[in-house]
């Protein structure tokens, strides 16, 4: 996910990214590893802003950075 998106192939870094949520994230919802959910969505919202979307690339900066999401219990 990491290397596609330094290189810019932000399409193949998205898919890599859906799967790093999908495998780190427990049936009812509950992340299980909520920093590597982040550089997910930072990637994610990297490939946005590329593609022009700033809005939704900005959303998803402000959902990494506010913990926008269902964490583990603590």
């Amino acid at each position: 996910m990491d290397c596609y998106r330094i290189l810019g192939a932000d399409s193949f870094a998205e898919i890599y990214a859906d799967e790093v949520i999908r495998t780190s994230t427990d049936f009812d919802g509950t992340e299980r590893k909520p920093m590597r959910i982040a550089e997910a969505r930072i990637t994610h919202a990297v490939a946005a802003a590329r593609a022009g979307d700033l809005s939704k690339a900005v959303a998803l900066g402000d959902q990494v950075l506010n913990g926008d999401g269902n964490r583990c219990p603590r």
